[in-house]
């Protein structure tokens, strides 16, 4: 197994990220495999649930910890790499304990994940103050932070209604982002920031049928959501790819 390389997820609540992380593994890839180790096995077995019925996982309750450790293999050229997050509650994203702040500075580097269909406002709030917060914990001052961050917008399938937005949320992933998110959010991430880039993410996706994008989520009888059949994630390896290929890069 490779040396693993520490990776930190931030995620306000509802943000996807357990579901994210679930995918990541019961998703199959035509570039990647993914493994699990020891640390993922109790994670999996709580969110199986989300690929046997349909269901999505429940959030992760306050004061839950759940580790979570891949370690993907390119399958063309051998290449691996490691993961190991830990998934958090969303209201731990927010708040930032000293030990939260600790846990992402110590990072190689982070993924942000926010909800495309937040409230642009409170998102901005959020990112800047995560962000600020972790300038002054490392007492960086005005010295931009270097390590990637790979900043992502989640439920992208909410915001693809065409065939032409599925193309350049695939295609053109900055572009799409970018479209959808505020010039203010691109400002707080580039004060404090100097090595990030933008991806729409979706771990359910969207159904491509003769030129028209169906939806995948629905209402069962019991009005709990549920995952329909044929919809391909997007993105969803994408954002850890870029990530390690910065933190191994020459120099690095």
């Amino acid at each position: 197994m490779p040396d693993l390389q520490t990776v930190a997820l931030w995620g306000p609540t509802s943000s996807g990220k357990t579901a994210f992380l679930s995918q990541l593994y019961f998703q199959h890839s035509d570039e990647w495999n993914v493994f699990p180790t020891q640390d993922s096995l109790a994670f999996l077995e709580i969110v199986r649930p989300f690929t046997e019925k349909n269901s999505f996982p429940k959030a992760t309750a306050v004061g839950t910890i759940q580790r979570v450790a891949y370690t993907f293999q390119n399958k063309k050229t051998g290449r691996e790499f490691a993961l190991v997050v830990e998934d958090r509650p969303g209201e731990e994203s927010e708040v930032l304990s000293d030990e939260g702040k600790k846990r992402f500075n110590d990072a190689l580097g982070l993924v942000l994940l926010f909800d495309a269909e937040k409230d642009l406002r409170l998102l901005e709030r959020q990112i800047e103050q995560t962000l600020a917060k972790l300038n002054v914990a490392a007492d960086r001052g005005p010295k931009k932070d270097d390590r990637p961050f790979a900043i992502c917008l989640s439920k992208a399938d909410l915001r693809i209604r065409s065939a032409d937005d599925l193309q350049r949320a695939v295609e053109r992933p900055r572009e799409f982002v970018l479209e959808k998110i505020s010039r203010d959010i691109v400002l707080w991430v580039d004060k404090f920031c100097s090595n990030y880039e933008f991806f729409p993410v979706s771990s359910i996706g969207v159904r491509l049928r003769h030129g028209v994008i169906e939806p995948i989520v629905f209402y069962d009888e019991a009005l709990g959501l549920r995952m329909g059949s044929g919809g391909q994630p997007i993105n969803l390896l994408r954002p850890f790819a870029w990530l390690f290929d910065r933190i191994n890069a020459p120099g690095k």
